[in-house]
């Protein structure tokens, strides 16, 4: 007890948990290592985001498609704790997501007129 007559939680015990949080955590933004194969993806979609920025829209669209259904096979085939970021819900449906998504983007960058 510390003298205002609360409990006191700063014993060698509590610091020796603390130090070895910190330690456990992974160099740089918090929380980055967790990520894993979700890198890859937001590395291609900033790829098609510029692209697309820079007038290419079949182009982007295209490289947008292409991230979004390689994240779905990466999904498909990589195990769990491998995954990283691209775990979310259960495989079938991030699957079916990203697939899905993909492909929306390739045709919506296909219909696209140019004049």
């Amino acid at each position: 007890m510390s003298r205002s007559g609360s409990r006191d939680d700063t014993g060698p015990g509590r610091a020796r948990d603390a130090t070895a949080a910190r330690a456990a955590q992974p160099a740089g933004i918090a929380g980055a290592g967790r990520l894993g194969l979700w890198w890859l993806l937001a590395a291609a979609v900033v790829a098609g985001v510029l692209l697309l920025i820079g007038g290419q829209i079949r182009l982007g669209g295209r490289a947008l498609g292409g991230a979004f259904i390689g994240a779905g096979f990466l999904r498909m085939v990589v195990p769990e704790p491998r995954g990283g970021g691209l775990v979310v819900r259960s495989r079938a449906v991030d699957v079916w997501c990203l697939l899905v998504l993909g492909l929306a983007a390739l045709v919506a960058g296909e219909m696209v007129t140019l004049v």
